[in-house]
């Protein structure tokens, strides 16, 4: 579906990356394939650093590093916390599936090393476990208590889990290109241990606004999660820069980065700037609309020869407008092309006209 709607696109094509070394569509040859649509792209962004890289493989480039956003008020507006765990005890929290990229053995390894001393832990694991006798090895072999296998929840249980934590681990192993689960912890201004991995390191700053750990280690896990359990001071300077560097991730943020690319994104022949797109208006619901030049359109056929297309777009009022498509062609007369559109309280109309001198051969 998106390769039809980029491969007969005519506006201005800005793409987003989010993959990482966990996608190999592109190791199997797949990625010549995607390089004639690849090359309709006039402004491409990448979600991190390591996102940026990983594409940059298979389709060198300028790529704009915007990351995903996040709506703050979802996390500060919903406090909400799940009644039947807040009590005495401490909950750590655990959010994501049983892949093995995520981890979740390495947690609970951890997790048996703290039970025995601090008899008031207990593990909260939220998200599809496929088979969670997996982990009853572990389980078992250590007697342990208070893990709880919480399933797939909704998007607001969760919030209401995170509320309910009172540190938040995430021990993947690799294979991420923005750790979106470690920037819902900071919105609910949550302690974190995580993984020091590619895609998590660039979020979180060790000691700062979070404690990395050694990926595949139990014990740097465990440590990581008695500090914050002893050092209470820390545990609460760390939550508020968290909330801190949130902020800096809102939608309210990352949305005036995005428009910046689609404001200076250019058309260009073999590397050199030929347009520049503000100069072209295009209608957009969310501005005003006006007037003004759409995207040319270049076509070639066998039948028809080149032809060049510059439709103009008239904004009469609000409910009315206007596109004039004046088509040139090398072997064929003109072309002319228009589009009314009028709304109404209780429908649409679309009008659309043709006219011309007749053909040439």
């Amino acid at each position: 579906m998106y390769i039809s709607i980029i491969k007969n696109s005519n506006s201005i094509n800005i793409a987003t990356f989010h993959s990482f070394e966990g996608t190999s569509i592109y190791k199997f040859g797949f990625a010549n394939f995607f390089k004639p649509y690849f090359e309709k792209i006039h402004s491409s962004i990448a979600v991190s650093k390591p996102a940026e890289e990983f594409i940059s493989k298979y389709f060198p480039g300028k790529y704009q590093i915007i990351p995903n956003g996040i709506h703050i008020d979802l996390y500060q507006n919903h406090k909400h916390q799940i009644t039947k765990f807040k009590d005495s005890k401490t909950n750590i929290l655990f959010i994501g599936r049983s892949d093995k990229r995520k981890g979740l053995k390495y947690i609970i390894s951890a997790f048996g090393k703290l039970k025995w001393k601090y008899t008031d832990l207990r593990l909260l694991i939220v998200g599809p476990v496929s088979n969670s006798t997996q982990f009853n090895d572990i389980i078992s072999a250590q007697n342990l208590k208070d893990i709880h296998f919480i399933g797939e929840v909704s998007e607001k249980d969760k919030i209401r889990y995170l509320h309910t934590a009172d540190i938040f681990c995430s021990p993947a192993i690799g294979n991420e290109s923005f750790g979106y689960v470690i920037l819902e912890a900071m919105s609910a201004q949550k302690p974190i241990v995580a993984s020091n991995i590619e895609g998590y390191s660039s979020l979180i700053k060790d000691n700062y606004n979070g404690i990395l750990t050694e990926p595949k280690n139990p014990e740097s896990i465990a440590n990581a999660l008695e500090i914050l359990i002893n050092n209470k001071k820390l545990k609460t300077k760390i939550s508020n820069n968290a909330f801190k560097v949130a902020n800096e991730y809102s939608w309210q943020n990352v949305t005036e980065k995005i428009l910046q690319v689609y404001k200076h994104a250019t058309l260009k022949i073999y590397d050199v700037p030929v347009f520049y797109f503000p100069k072209f208006v295009h209608p957009d619901t969310t501005v005003k609309r006006q007037s003004g030049l759409l995207f040319p359109i270049l076509t070639n056929s066998t039948t028809m020869g080149g032809g060049f297309n510059l439709p103009y777009y008239w904004a009469i009022i609000n409910d009315k407008d206007l596109t004039f498509s004046p088509k040139y062609y090398v072997n064929e007369s003109m072309l002319f092309l228009n589009e009314y559109r009028q709304a109404f309280a209780n429908g649409f109309l679309t009008l659309d006209t043709s006219y011309t001198q007749g053909y040439k051969n």
